[in-house]
């Protein structure tokens, strides 16, 4: 979707291989501040362990790039206000990857909602897979991203278990209540997102959006994406 000038990696080989075979001619540096000093380079990708995220997005924040970062921005709401006052200042776009609230059906999804005050929210992921960092700083976040967009805001009302590989709590919000749950234990993977309307039940996977006629019981496909990457409509969205 761009002109790739380099990569900056840490230096382990197992992290070289993918980049040497994807794109041979791009040049591979294991200090990211040559690329933020190159003055033909507009924009960066970060997508680094989280707890780097903040530092590397001010430098490069400082430097002038546009700056793309896998989520989340920071661990703290403090940096994360002062990163985005930074971006502001140097007239910088800074774009946080919450990826699935560039799904089309989600955008549709939101549309359909936003005329709604009394909204019922049920999320479920389960995907096996271990992390270094904690479940809700990898998956919770992308869940909360979701809800807080539907809800209009977004608040704690209970946790009923927050541990290594399972999350389930509840949240209130300007439009009603969200129920998250996430188990990173099951093998079997799944993401959905079910909202209950007074009239309609909407049910979300990846790329798809059914509706459910509460009175009739009828239910239809109202967007199925067959074209598109999602990746690849979210990096289009911090381009444009």
């Amino acid at each position: 979707l761009a002109d790739l000038r380099a990569i900056a990696y840490g230096g382990s080989s197992e992290t070289a291989a993918f980049p040497k075979e994807q794109y041979p001619d791009t040049p591979l540096v294991t200090d990211y501040h040559s690329v933020l000093a190159d003055s033909d380079i507009e924009a960066v990708f970060i997508a680094t362990p989280i707890p780097t995220h903040a530092e590397i997005v001010r430098n490069a924040l400082t430097a002038g790039k546009h700056v793309f970062v896998e989520k989340p921005l920071a661990l703290d709401s403090a940096v994360i206000d002062k990163l985005y006052a930074l971006a502001q200042e140097k007239n910088r776009t800074l774009f946080v990857g919450y990826i699935y609230t560039y799904d089309p059906a989600f955008l549709l999804l939101k549309e359909l909602l936003e005329a709604e005050t009394n909204v019922t929210i049920e999320t479920l992921w389960t995907k096996y897979g271990t992390f270094d960092s904690a479940l809700s700083e990898n998956l919770l976040v992308h869940e909360l991203a979701l809800v807080h967009e539907l809800l209009g805001s977004l608040e704690l009302k209970e946790i009923a278990r927050n541990e290594e590989n399972v999350f389930d709590g509840t949240f209130i919000g300007e439009k009603g209540t969200g129920h998250i749950f996430i188990d990173s234990e099951q093998q079997e993977k799944k993401k959905t997102l079910a909202v209950r309307t007074d009239t309609t039940m909407y049910t979300m996977t990846i790329g798809k959006l059914v509706a459910q006629d509460l009175a009739s019981g009828e239910e239809k496909i109202v967007y199925e994406n067959t074209g598109a990457q999602l990746l690849e409509i979210e990096l289009k969205n911090f381009l444009e």
